[in-house]
């Protein structure tokens, strides 16, 4: 036997070798990721000809919670990072108040007690009419998780307001940058990528990266939002959720304000 043929690769490498497309930022043990291509599409083609809004068409292991029933979430073939297929949200066409123009989709984990840090790494697409509304946004990859009395979030969304940007669940602007749409012809490689790691106990964001560059400093400061839910206050280990996502603004025209946002190749790492 040969001196290489006993070489021991580290778990964590040989789970990493495992995932089929690469994974760019995130520097901790990876516990999940998906690309979507090995499961059937449930959508062809941009006039989202076949999806019906609703609840029926979400991939099988993601869940939803606070959805208009006007939205579409589903596995499409319009698009991929690497392959042909990715997660579509496309817009709800109610103003946003309530659940009403919400579209929440969500994987749910349990992870290893006194697990304080979750990176999240994604690659998203999005239509260039998302722009045609002040205050659309839709989500970076949110992570949310509970204590005995509270919901806790810390991430962040992309949103159409005045100052146009990137905000943290607690509604305050980090990035104020206008970011090309795919479809606008002005942006090339038409994906953007967005890496980031929250701490869902200080809320500091240890590093977050968009489009290569390192925007770990334009973070600090973002804030934990935290609000009452005791839904798992019978749980000794809390869950935590990883959401995406668009929310519609207003009341919008049918088909030409129905904006789309597109996620591919997601990651999920324990960072601390």
């Amino acid at each position: 036997m040969s001196a290489v043929s006993q070489i021991q690769i580290p778990r964590t490498l040989l789970n990493r070798l495992k995932i089929p497309f690469p994974i760019i930022r995130l520097k901790g043990q990876i516990v999940w990721w998906e690309d979507f291509e090995s499961k059937p599409a449930s959508h062809v083609g941009l006039s989202h000809a076949g999806a019906t809004p609703g609840y029926s068409l979400y991939p099988a292991g993601w869940g939803m919670f606070d959805n208009d029933p006007t939205a579409i979430f589903c596995i499409s073939r319009d698009r991929g990072v690497y392959g042909s297929r990715s997660l579509l949200c496309r817009s709800s066409t109610q103003a946003l108040a309530g659940t009403n123009g919400k579209t929440d989709i969500h994987r749910m984990f349990f992870f290893p007690p006194n697990t304080n840090v979750i990176g999240v790494e994604f690659w998203f697409w999005f239509s260039n009419n998302f722009y045609n509304q002040q205050t659309n946004q839709f989500h970076l990859g949110v992570v949310e998780t509970w204590d005995n009395v509270n919901h806790i979030e810390n991430g962040f969304l992309y949103e159409n307001a005045p100052t146009i940007g990137i905000y943290d669940t607690a509604g305050n602007p980090f990035v104020t940058n206008k970011l090309f749409s795919g479809d606008s012809g002005t942006w090339n490689e038409g994906w953007h990528h967005f890496a980031y790691a929250a701490n869902l106990v200080s809320g500091a964001i240890p590093f977050a990266f968009m489009d290569g560059l390192d925007m770990t400093a334009s973070f600090s400061g973002a804030a934990l939002r935290t609000f009452a839910d005791n839904s798992f206050s019978t749980f000794p280990n809390k869950p935590v959720r990883i959401e995406f996502g668009p929310i519609n603004a207003t009341v919008h025209n049918t088909p030409a304000d129905d904006w789309r946002v597109y996620y591919d190749n997601i990651a999920v790492s324990i960072e601390g």
